[in-house]
């Protein structure tokens, strides 16, 4: 049996593990800064041949630092 495509759990944003495993990340950006976040993944399987994973920009808001405000 071999693997197609794994689906990972959350995490704070696309994060590829490997060509057939990725973490999804988060649909809206949130205040962790890394791997790409507010991304869904777009996800291409045939059998037999490595996944094809594109990254699909949904997020909308940003954090912003009010620190100084």
């Amino acid at each position: 049996m071999s693997l197609d495509y794994l689906a990972l759990g959350d995490w704070y944003g696309a994060l590829k593990v490997d060509a057939r495993s990725w973490y999804a990340g988060t649909p809206e950006t949130d205040r962790f800064q890394r791997d790409e976040p507010g991304h869904a993944l777009l996800v291409d399987v045939d059998e037999g041949r490595e996944p094809i994973v594109t990254p699909v920009r949904t997020g909308r808001f940003q954090w912003i630092n009010a620190a100084g405000l």
